[in-house]
């Protein structure tokens, strides 16, 4: 933590704190053999040795040379295998590479405002939610839609479902986390000492590249292992709060 002072006067303050944090973990041993799914994650997070605890590993896409994705005779992608004929590997990681906060507060003689930006980068999310309803075999959703307007042949969402590569987004975000503005009135009472007006909003704007609700959420809770799973969790609300804080 890093934490200054730029400006300093009678009328006029301007605080900031910085934060950077990081965690890396690595499996070394594992007991009977080289790696198991991690329960509650359907399968999806594993702990294998050699890798972070809690790494997505299944089904991944055949690829040409070039890197994009194949498709079958029918206009279909399908499942690669790797050089021992495994038709799984590591396909994502939910451990985060840092973690870091910038907080900026300002004062200006009875005003005062705080920003606070949350940042969390190189972590993935496996959204299940999009692997669900995205496709008919679960109900329908774009695929379906797609495929009824030509734009890709039918059954090509029955055949991305099984490939869990798709389903693995980069969650990495920076979150205006908390705006806050106050105001300390001269009390009119000789029995009030200060009052004290504020304004506070909390999670208010993400930005991220992750097509659902919040990368930062986990539908497994505090779990340390199955990490980086959306399956039908609600996402941390945007909250406002108005208060009156009286000093006597």
């Amino acid at each position: 933590m890093i934490k200054g002072s730029p400006i300093k006067t009678k009328d006029f303050s301007w605080d900031i704190t910085a934060t950077y944090s990081k965690n890396e973990n690595t499996v070394t041993s594992v007991a009977g053999g080289g790696q198991f799914a991690l329960a509650g994650s359907f399968a999806t997070n594993f702990v294998i040795e050699g890798q972070p605890l809690g790494v997505f590993y299944r089904q991944f896409y055949a690829r040409d040379a070039d890197g994009s994705i194949s498709l079958d005779a029918d206009g279909f992608p399908f499942r690669g295998t790797t050089e021992d004929g495994s038709s799984s590997k590591v396909i994502g990681d939910p451990n985060p590479d840092w973690f870091g906060s910038l907080i900026n507060e300002f004062s200006y003689k009875g005003f005062s405002l705080r920003v606070q930006l949350d940042a969390v980068q190189g972590f993935d999310v496996f959204n299940w939610n999009r692997r669900l309803l995205d496709n008919v075999i679960f109900g329908g959703g774009f695929n379906v839609g797609q495929e009824l307007l030509g734009n890709r042949p039918k059954g090509f969402g029955g055949a991305q479902a099984g490939i869990f590569e798709e389903f693995v987004e980069d969650g990495s975000f920076v979150k205006l986390r908390e705006l806050a503005i106050s105001y300390d009135l001269k009390s009119p009472f000789k029995s009030i000492d200060n009052i004290k007006l504020s304004l506070i909003g909390r999670n208010l704007f993400s930005w991220d590249n992750y097509s659902g609700w919040d990368p930062e959420i986990n539908t497994a809770g505090q779990s340390n292992g199955v990490r980086g799973f959306d399956f039908g969790a609600v996402p941390i609300p945007r909250t406002y709060q108005f208060g009156i804080n009286v000093n006597f």
